[in-house]
This record gives structure tokens, sequence and C-alpha cells, in this order.
């Protein structure tokens, strides 16, 4: 029993990827590298060489952001490095990324404030989440609900 043949009724079809176009690099140039996956791969590393015992926390945080700082970061990145170093209690580490924000002279945003105050809270810190927070409001940033929740719950469970 043959199947009638499709009627070309529907929406077009996209080319196949073998008939799409080729675009060359100059010569010299360097693939663009995908900065999220970087700062994803060095997060995924601390958090296993943490779990797996196989070094202290500061070390693996250190060298974790070592290798960051070899390459163009943006603040979303070193955002996401910040929750990670937060969630393992690491807030030293969270907090020293501030100095590599400014020095490369980024603008944190609302979520990179929220999870650096975020990593003092879970480490307990709760004078390090209120002068964090002061220090974003001083220099002009509106805190989100995010952050002023996290400065509140640092405060909370020191009992201030």
């Amino acid at each position: 029993v043959e199947q009638p043949a499709p009627t070309s009724s529907g929406p077009p079809r996209p080319a196949p990827p073998s008939a799409a176009p080729r675009l060359r690099r100059p010569a010299g140039e360097e693939p663009a590298v995908r900065q999220t996956s970087v700062a994803a791969a060095a997060a995924a590393q601390l958090t296993a060489s943490i779990r797996d015992g196989r070094f202290r926390q500061q070390e693996v945080a250190r060298e974790a952001v070592a290798r960051l700082r070899q390459w163009p970061t943006d603040i979303e990145e070193w955002t996401a490095v910040v929750l990670r170093l937060g969630r393992e209690r690491l807030w030293q580490e969270a907090v020293a990324i501030l100095e590599d924000v400014d020095r490369q002279g980024l603008v944190p945003n609302g979520d990179f404030w929220s999870a650096i105050i975020s990593a003092c809270e879970k480490g307990s810190r709760w004078e390090a989440a209120l002068s964090l927070l002061r220090e974003g409001q001083r220099t002009g940033h509106k805190m989100d609900v995010a952050a002023l929740s996290a400065a509140v719950s640092a405060c909370g469970k020191a009992r201030r």
C-alpha cells in the first residue's frame, strides 16, 4: 500500500545544515569562547572537588577563580560564581570577587549584589552582609527584594 505524497501546503522547512553558508573567521582570530561555559566549568570543578574531598574549600575556590581571571568575564559570569561560592558557604571568596569586578571595570547589577549578600548570609556573616548592602546603596544601586531579604536573614540568623 503506497502512502500519498505530502503536499506543500505546510510551512516552509528550513534548509538542511549542509546547505547553510559557512562563516570563516579571519586568520589568527581565535574562535569565540562562550564565557558562561567557562564560569560554569569553573564552578562545577569547585563543587566537585569540594564534594570529593580532594582539596580544602579555599584552595579549590582560589583555583576556580584564578581560572576565570584568565578570560574576560562579564558580570553575569561573576554572579554565577558568587552564587556557587555562596552555596558552598565560601563567603570570603565570594566577597573577594568584588575586587575582580572593580578591577575589570564592571558595574555590579542587582543579581550580583543579591548573590554576594546571600553568600554572606549563608556564611552567617551578618556584618559583611550589611556592609555590602550599604556599599551597594552608596554606589547608587537600588537594592532589590532578594538583596534586602538576604541581609535581613543574615541578621536574623545572628539574632541581631
